[in-house]
């Protein structure tokens, strides 16, 4: 299974949170989910609670929203919570 997950500026720490439930990313992952992230600008900074975490350090390497050829290729789409998605409303390419 193969996931994409847009973000915008400010992506929320329930993405890659290290607790006793994990972010969103990391569940993915143990079911066995290739995930490719992707931003409008490809570097999408995450919010102020996210920001301290090693997994938020490696989910710095996002792909360009322009870059994305095949939305069919995956077997989802998740929009990434966070402070806002205007970057996202306002690239073309993400809509």
């Amino acid at each position: 299974m193969r996931a994409l997950i847009l973000m915008d500026e400010g992506w929320g720490a329930n993405l890659s949170i290290e607790d006793e439930a994990g972010g969103i990313v990391g569940q993915l992952r143990a079911y066995g989910w290739e995930i490719d992230l992707a931003s409008p600008g490809g570097s999408a900074a995450p919010c102020g609670y996210a920001g301290g975490s090693a997994s938020a350090l490696a989910m710095r390497k996002q792909l360009r929203c322009a870059d994305l050829r095949d939305a069919a290729a995956y077997d989802a789409i998740i929009v990434a919570p966070g402070k806002g998605h205007q970057g996202l409303i306002a690239d073309r390419a993400a809509l």
